[in-house]
């Protein structure tokens, strides 16, 4: 696939199903966002710009923390993603919460130096020209201003997982970045040098604990778009196999109250913008 039909299909996919992401998925990462938000320190009253904002599990805490007076904007490629996270900005009263349609990779209608804060949550690593994004989150920012991001970490669960969707998912152009290249060592810190510095990485987890291996697939199926879309496109027969497969892969983290338990790995990037 080109760059532009790997933000087709990311379009399409973080877009098919929001109610179930965000049902299988906010109690997950949204303490990472909360994290993030921690680790880039906007100030009160600050302008954060939330990149691949999703349902807004970063943008959310970031508002809190800025209050009325600051501004954040979430930028997301699918508008169904974008629609929730303003009805849900409304239903908790963050009229500083912003959202708008648009491409980490060309903020062109964004002026430089508008923001204070960049901030992503687990959004930007899908971005298929890292260095495009990079330089887009380096121009929207103020002279010292910070950006933060969190990157799955590619070990354990979260390579099975991996291995299972690039087995039924169209591969990108050489070249491409992937968001699990965005988790392997020094990858995050050199990409984001070409317009940061200071570059300091937090360690974080995402502890997963489902009632079934029957809910953990469910979560599978439901809850991870990319893996959503290509499984629905997928014949029968192959459904069944990569469902026999995901079953094996929960059944091997089951503990005997049948509980499916594991931890998903992640880091927390945050660099200053060069001046």
């Amino acid at each position: 696939m080109s760059l532009e039909q790997v933000k087709a299909r990311h379009r399409l996919a973080w877009g098919l199903d929001v109610e179930s992401y965000v049902r299988h998925t906010a109690s997950e990462i949204g303490p990472v966002g909360e994290r993030l938000v921690e680790v880039a320190d906007p100030a009160w009253n600050a302008a954060v710009i939330d990149l691949g904002c999703g349902p807004g599990t970063a943008s959310f805490p970031a508002a809190r923390r800025v209050g009325p007076g600051g501004r954040v904007v979430g930028i997301d490629l699918a508008p169904a993603m974008v629609a929730w996270a303003e009805r849900s900005a409304t239903a908790q009263g963050l009229t500083q919460a912003l959202f708008a349609v648009g491409d980490a990779e060309n903020l062109s209608e964004v002026p430089d130096g508008e923001f204070d804060v960049a901030i992503s949550n687990f959004g930007v690593i899908f971005a298929p020209d890292a260095t495009r994004m990079v330089g887009e989150a380096a121009r929207v920012l103020k002279p010292g201003g910070a950006f933060a991001l969190s990157v799955w970490i590619p070990v354990g669960v979260v390579a099975e997982m991996l291995e299972v969707l690039a087995s039924i998912s169209p591969s990108p152009e050489p070249g491409a970045a992937t968001s699990e290249s965005w988790g392997e060592p020094g990858v995050a810190e050199e990409r984001l040098s070409a317009g940061f510095e200071h570059i300091a990485r937090t360690e974080v987890e995402v502890s997963c604990d489902y009632p079934s291996v029957d809910v953990a697939w469910q979560r599978m199926r439901e809850g991870r778009p990319p893996f959503a879309l290509a499984y629905g496109r997928l014949p029968a027969d192959q459904k069944t196999d990569v469902e026999a497969r995901c079953r094996e892969m929960f059944r091997r983290h089951a503990v005997p109250d049948g509980h499916v338990r594991y931890v998903r790995e992640a880091a927390i990037l945050r660099g200053v913008r060069r001046d």
